[in-house]
């Protein structure tokens, strides 16, 4: 297994015959399955950016090096920047959200080179160091859920065939995302026995339901989804949000768990993360843009929000208890038994117990 110095020289090497030659690799945080560096460029680009991100993908987690995992995600994320050129940007009430530009990709090494967003931080640190008001909270939301409409409709499409036949061939994005939810759902009952062991069995069914789903490739009502669409995916500018007259811009990056799935797991996931900057750091602005995103992304049918709330519970259980930082063992214990409580009236469909809470939005938004 190569060092970080050693692999940041063979990226420096690689790329250094192409456009996007480099003096110098500057490693950034996040995103801690690659090797991700600022590339400064030898020459400015015809646009006058002065430096590129630049992706290295090893067959392992970066962070984790004995979690091995399959570099072929590279190749999903280049094909879905790829493709996703041809989506058009998604502007609503002077925000507007767009998806990096790919610029080169070299499968043999893993490389790849995006357009760089520099000055910029992700959406829940934003929410923390930034104090944003209903009104801005809600542009947000609009704004991130009117993409995520478009795009699922987009990604739902005939001109998209090949690519989700291509993922879907590989399984490796649907088969971790299942594992690191489904899997940890299962197993974290241990963790949490007095609050979840009455679940168990139907946590079984749950996990055995979902599995079941995404081997059905011929269901309708699965089509390609970004994979991992929460707030540490979303980038903007870190600096106080700008009236609706000047435009902001949004970046959806880190597209190597593009797959082919049920949409509610984009949502889910998203409205799990704002609720817990709510939860564990009293950001009302987070619920504020959780509500607004569904008045950008429309009406869902019931089933489909009981698909939503299902995946909002789930990752309430599995992640805040793994993920160092969010709070005490006080308040974890509350956010997984919240988790679990929106996971049984979800499977029990009982839709009247979600009037009011968090996901109200998701089961009474009407059409715009």
């Amino acid at each position: 297994m190569a060092s970080q110095d050693k692999i940041a020289m063979e990226v420096l090497e690689d790329i250094k015959e192409t456009p996007y030659a480099c003096s110098s690799l500057d490693r950034l945080s996040g995103g801690g399955s690659n090797f991700t560096y600022r590339g400064t460029l030898l020459s400015a680009l015809p646009s006058g950016e002065p430096t590129v991100v630049i992706k290295h993908t090893e067959a392992y987690v970066a962070s984790i090096p004995s979690f091995a995992l399959d570099a072929i995600r590279s190749r999903h994320e280049s094909a879905a920047l790829t493709a996703i050129r041809t989506f058009t940007p998604v502007s609503e009430s002077g925000i507007t959200v767009k998806t990096p530009y790919m610029y080169l990709y070299n499968e043999s090494t893993h490389n790849q080179i995006i357009q760089d967003y520099p000055n910029s931080v992700e959406l829940k640190s934003y929410m923390q160091a930034h104090t944003l008001s209903e009104s801005e909270s809600r542009r947000l939301g609009i704004a991130l859920g009117s993409w995520a409409k478009r795009f699922h409709v987009w990604g739902d499409k005939s001109e998209q065939e090949h690519l989700k036949r291509d993922i879907q061939e590989s399984k490796m994005s649907s088969e971790l995302k299942f594992f690191v939810n489904y899997g940890w759902l299962q197993e974290t009952v241990d963790l949490f026995p007095d609050i979840l062991g009455r679940c168990r069995d139907m946590f079984k069914e749950v996990a055995d339901r979902m599995n079941k789903e995404l081997k059905d490739t011929d269901n309708p009502d699965l089509r390609l989804i970004h994979g991992d669409f929460w707030t540490g995916n979303i980038l903007l500018a870190d600096k106080p949000l700008a009236s609706p007259s000047h435009n902001l811009d949004l970046f959806v990056i880190d597209w190597e768990l593009t797959q082919v799935a049920h949409p509610a797991c984009d949502l889910g996931q998203m409205f799990a993360e704002l609720f817990l900057l709510k939860h564990f750091r009293n950001i009302d602005a987070a619920l504020y843009c959780l509500s607004a995103f569904m008045r950008g992304y429309g009406s869902i049918d019931d089933e489909f929000a009981y698909r939503v709330a299902i995946q909002f519970g789930v990752h309430l259980i599995v992640w805040p208890c793994r993920v160092p930082g969010w709070g005490e063992k006080e308040e974890i214990q509350k956010v997984v038994e919240i988790g679990r409580d929106f996971i049984e009236h979800a499977w029990r469909k009982n839709k009247a117990w979600f009037k009011g809470g968090a996901l109200h939005d998701v089961f009474y938004t009407d059409k715009p």
